[in-house]
């Protein structure tokens, strides 16, 4: 189970959606430069993935340095409770 949520929370996706990746990926570079060109959306709108992208990576890095600091912080405890006995 726990590792099925860590497979979840870290989860990366591979890079090959379908069969048909090229043809997508031309398509939409078309679009966008379209999208670009004709000005319909504004500019703050297109960089709102990369942010999300970037504030989901500096999520994942603090989760795992929490669980590093947690999982050292339990061994040391540990081992200080043994030497007690």
């Amino acid at each position: 189970m726990l590792r099925a949520l860590l497979r979840n929370l870290f989860h990366r996706p591979s890079g090959r959606m379908d069969r048909r990746s090229r043809t997508a990926q031309v398509r939409q570079a078309q679009f966008m430069s379209f999208v670009e060109a004709n000005g319909c959306l504004p500019p703050r709108r297109l960089g709102a993935y990369d942010a999300r992208l970037r504030r989901t990576r500096v999520f994942r890095r603090l989760a795992f340095t929490g669980l590093a600091a947690l999982g050292t912080w339990f061994a040391v405890e540990s081992a200080h409770a043994l030497a007690r006995f």
